[in-house]
């Protein structure tokens, strides 16, 4: 039987008041073991007290395992994933994000339940390091991204209030601002992944125009929508492409009097599409203008092109004479929430 070389105790996160009982016995008086019954306990327990691993259920009344996994790969803590059914995809899933054993509570004995804690030393450092990075990077750029946003929030405000800066550089911060949206939506699937909501489109896209300050748009904006069947998709994402691929549009110059921008939504062969349509543009901005080249990195198109690929979309660009046409389309799949549960 392996020897108990933890010198700090272990916490057992489970609803299960008999469960842990029996996992107490299990493991006798050579194990501290410290209870909790739902997340905000464990987390009210992990910040007074150190651990050396976590006993952890997946099924919890204020939300599942893999929900606080991130913070203990932060906090360098081996975890040890429990569930009352066998689910091929739920252990891997929890394999990759960060614990080092998945054991079922029916086929739960001693000798199983030590022989996990004993591999736990053995684990490679390497493999929590890795995680550690995955997670850290996004979520610095995810405060890094917020800062910038509530800077040129506090900028737009003081400029218009003190009436110092011209139309053009207030528009430069709202650029900024929504490409900072998008870089943190991104950071934020990329850190923790995503589960398709139900949400409809329409009203999303509704949400990110009044995100738009208007007075700094140089065209015309309008909004042409049939009715569409909700979509599994995610809201934050969809207004930041929305947003970013707005800004994009209108810096495609230059422009006659009286053009106008507009977006319109449909349904087309199994996908919900949006096209933003920018029409009056004079000779001169056709295929010659640098700005509207996709080969030249665009930030605001880039980071739309980003997201889009990540809700399963496409994204393309339509030109002429005096037309420039952006195009996204997400998918509408009755399997599509189970292919990203997988992907994550």
């Amino acid at each position: 039987m392996p020897e108990n070389t933890m010198s700090q105790p272990i916490l057992l996160v489970d609803d299960d008041s008999v469960f842990r009982l029996m996992v107490k016995r299990f493991l006798g008086s050579e194990f501290d073991v410290l209870e909790a019954d739902c997340l905000e306990e464990a987390r009210h327990l992990l910040a007074r007290q150190s651990f050396s691993c976590v006993l952890l259920d997946y099924r919890l009344p204020d939300g599942n395992g893999l929900q606080i996994l991130p913070e203990l790969v932060l906090m360098d803590l081996p975890v040890v994933m429990l569930t009352g059914m066998g689910n091929e995809k739920l252990a891997l899933q929890a394999i990759q994000h960060g614990c080092q054993a998945y054991l079922i509570k029916d086929d739960l004995t001693r000798d199983t339940l030590i022989d996990s804690f004993s591999r736990v030393p053995q684990e490679a450092s390497e493999k929590r390091q890795a995680l550690r990075e995955q997670i850290v990077f996004p979520q610095i750029v995810q405060t890094a991204s917020r800062q910038c946003r509530e800077t040129t929030a506090a900028l737009r405000q003081l400029l218009r209030i003190e009436n110092l800066v011209a139309n053009e550089n207030v528009q430069h911060l709202n650029r900024l601002s929504h490409l900072m949206q998008g870089v943190l939506t991104y950071a934020r699937i990329l850190s923790t992944g995503w589960l398709p909501e139900p949400m409809s489109l329409t009203s999303t896209i509704d949400q990110a125009l009044e995100g738009i300050d208007r007075s700094t748009i140089p065209v015309e904006l309008k909004r042409i929508s049939q009715p569409l069947p909700a979509l599994q998709s995610d809201a934050d994402a969809v207004k930041a492409i929305v947003q970013n691929l707005l800004e994009f549009a209108v810096q495609q110059p230059p422009v006659k009097q009286g053009a106008s921008i507009t977006m319109q939504i449909m349904a087309l062969n199994l996908e919900a599409c949006v096209q933003i349509t920018i029409s009056g543009l004079t000779t001169e901005s056709s295929a010659e203008s640098p700005k509207s080249s996709p080969d030249l990195i665009h930030p605001e198109f880039e980071v739309s092109r980003l997201l889009v690929e990540k809700l399963r979309g496409r994204l393309w660009l339509d030109k002429t004479a005096e037309l420039f046409r952006i195009c996204f389309a997400l998918p509408y799949q009755e399997d599509f929430a189970l292919l990203a549960i997988e992907e994550n």
